[in-house]
């Protein structure tokens, strides 16, 4: 499937694809900015969620947004707006303080928007998960060593030493989807049965196995077990228990808990723990005719405030868009959006290409960039910190 073409301007800074479902109402919103390398900005960042209302809409825009000070605390806002020069709500609340003004990697920050029945967004909650590694090893019951990797192929590749290295296409072998890019791995062995198992994370956000018995075969373990999908960037752990023949694989879920999935006769599945650091979850308090559903959104990962252009000498990651609709990308904003314009703060970021097709889910990568665009915005919002900031709810 051939990528959507990058913005006129092109794709990084305040310049991004824009989500939408053709002008209908968006439901369920949300984005995951998972973070593979540190953060490091030279006065503050943040990630912008710009979403826009329709025609004749009192909001005519709306901003949630989580940001990152010079000192490393974070903090969430609700910035909507009547015009470019009215705002509606401008609240900051404290999220959760980092010992320095670097977002480490492993860190996942979340913005998911709530709707009421008419569709419009009445509350934001964000949340800060931490993404911490887990790692299992064995040799096998029959002396050999496995080392299992995710080639350029997406295919999920094992060498094994007895004598000599050979190696097998597990993927290719199993008949199984392809991994996710920057996918965990692990194997181990199941001595009761003399199974080898590798799991992975699929490009549908789900858990998968392959196993060795004769011959390579596959299960969706998400999908067996009822458990939710992985976390982008998740790690994985798996192994036995010798003293009731367990299967145990544990994987971070996209709502920043540990979960288990558990294997004997059949795969089940439990939620260990959460991973959560912070989540504030703040209602958009304006007037009820205030209120306005979106039919399109962006993501930018730009300044701070007021207007400001930081730059990044590291970062990356991926940004993960989700809602209850089926979502189609665009390269501009669409017409039946009734603001035009976007964020006037700014940042040395480059945005991936996403393909084009109807999807309720979009994965996007992010990094750092030699040159910082500047979009020309019709009209340009300037966010800025009030002068009292509110406490968590």
């Amino acid at each position: 499937m051939p990528d959507v073409p990058p913005p006129s301007s092109g794709l990084g800074s305040n310049s991004n694809y824009f989500l939408n479902d053709n002008g209908g109402q968006l439901i369920g919103v949300a984005t995951s900015i998972g973070i593979s390398n540190e953060i490091i900005a030279s006065d503050g960042f943040g990630f912008q969620l710009n979403a826009f209302s329709p025609d004749s809409e009192a909001c005519v825009i709306q901003q949630y947004v989580i940001v990152v000070d010079a000192g490393g605390q974070m903090s969430c806002i609700v910035n909507n707006w009547q015009s470019v020069s009215t705002y509606l709500i401008n609240n900051w609340v404290p999220l959760y303080k980092l010992p320095s003004g670097t977002l480490p990697a492993g860190y996942q920050c979340r913005i998911a928007l709530q709707n009421d029945r008419a569709s419009n967004i009445t509350a934001a909650t964000y949340t800060v998960f931490l993404n911490s590694a887990l790692d299992g090893y064995e040799t096998t019951y029959n002396n050999q060593q496995h080392v299992n990797y995710i080639g350029t192929d997406g295919h999920v590749h094992e060498l094994v030493y007895k004598d000599s290295w050979g190696h097998t296409d597990l993927t290719q072998a199993a008949g199984a989807p392809a991994a996710a890019p920057g996918s965990a791995l692990d194997g181990y062995k199941t001595s009761f049965n003399n199974q080898q198992h590798v799991n992975y994370i699929g490009t549908d956000g789900h858990v998968h196995e392959l196993v060795y018995q004769d011959h390579w075969g596959h299960t969706d373990l998400t999908q067996a077990a009822g458990a939710p999908n992985a976390a982008p960037g998740s790690a994985l752990d798996g192994y036995e228990t010798s003293f009731n023949n367990q299967q145990h694989v544990n994987y971070i879920g996209t709502d920043g808990h540990v979960h288990e999935l558990v294997y004997q006769d059949h795969w089940g599945h439990t939620d260990l723990a959460n991973l959560v650091l912070a989540s504030v979850t703040q209602t958009v308090s304006v007037s009820p005719t205030d209120l306005s559903p979106i039919v399109a959104f962006e993501l930018d990962i730009v300044g701070y405030d007021n207007g400001q252009s930081t730059t990044l000498s590291s970062g990356s990651g991926t940004i993960t868009y989700t809602a209850t609709n089926a979502m189609t990308v665009a390269n501009e904003e669409p017409s039946y959006c009734e603001f035009v314009g976007g964020t006037a703060e700014t940042a040395n970021t480059a945005y991936g290409e996403l393909p084009t097709g109807s999807s309720p889910t979009f994965v996007q990568s992010f990094s750092t960039s030699s040159t910082t665009i500047k979009a020309f915005k019709r009209n340009r919002l300037i966010k800025f910190k009030p002068s009292t900031v509110a406490a968590p709810s």
